[in-house]
């Protein structure tokens, strides 16, 4: 299986928001939240059926990843992308 790992930084207001999200729950205490992560598709290998997609966040260099999204699959259609 091919792996391709990338390491991202948040821009100033990717950090402003994740700022405000992590005031309100701790905050607020809520039972669930969203969270979401914006991850395009550069390039695909030819004949790709599927990816798996994880995504971990650290706040800080001196912490711990925290796992966000741990083995999501997405399926593809090769009809759909002309092949």
């Amino acid at each position: 299986m091919a792996v391709s790992t990338y390491t991202l930084a948040l821009s100033p207001s990717g950090a402003s928001r994740l700022r405000s999200a992590q005031q309100f729950v701790l905050a607020e205490n809520p039972d669930n939240f969203e969270f979401g992560v914006y991850a395009p598709l550069a390039k695909m290998p030819a004949g790709a059926r599927e990816i798996t997609f994880w995504a971990d966040l650290r706040l800080s260099s001196k912490e711990q990843y925290m796992p966000l999204i741990d083995g999501a699959k997405f399926m593809f259609d090769a009809r759909a992308a002309g092949g």
